[in-house]
Parts: structure tokens; sequence; C-alpha cells
């Protein structure tokens, strides 16, 4: 993406963002935690939440915990993990 990251909005914007894009049946995205951490090699946010995914039946979908890591400084996903799913 290339952008600089300043605070937690551009962050959870920015996973919205690639969700959209990478995330096939998107449905919609829940935030949960979103926080910045220097401690590392470089900065970064840390975004926790739940995305929603479309199943093959319209009226049902699926539900996954996500987190992912932002670069502060370039605004790039580098890092994610999935959770548990739910229904």
């Amino acid at each position: 993406m290339a952008l600089r990251i300043w605070d937690a909005q551009a962050a959870t914007s920015a996973v919205e963002k690639y969700l959209e894009l990478n995330e096939k049946r998107f449905a919609g995205v829940t935030f949960r935690k979103c926080w910045y951490s220097d401690a590392g090699q470089r900065p970064l946010w840390d975004v926790q939440g739940m995305v929603r995914t479309k199943r093959c039946i319209p009226l049902f979908k699926k539900q996954r915990h996500f987190r992912y890591q932002i670069d502060a400084a370039e605004g790039n996903v580098i890092g994610f993990d999935y959770g548990f799913q739910t229904r």
C-alpha cells in the first residue's frame, strides 16, 4: 500500500482494505484491539478482530478471528495469524 500509518484508525482501514482485496466472499470485519509497538526491529501496528465471510448458502456466514501486523513506516502487511473459527 505504501502509506505511512500514523494512528489506529489508519491501521484498521489498511487491514480492511487488505481483507477486501484478498479474502474470498468478504462480508465484513469487526475490530477488537489495535495497538502500536516499536520494541522489535521496526515499528508496527498490531490489529486484532473478526472477519466474516459468506458461505455457499447466502444466509450463512463464517467468522474467523485474526491478528495482522502492519508496518508503520510503509503500511504493508508483514504478518498475520488466523485463530479459531465460529459458526
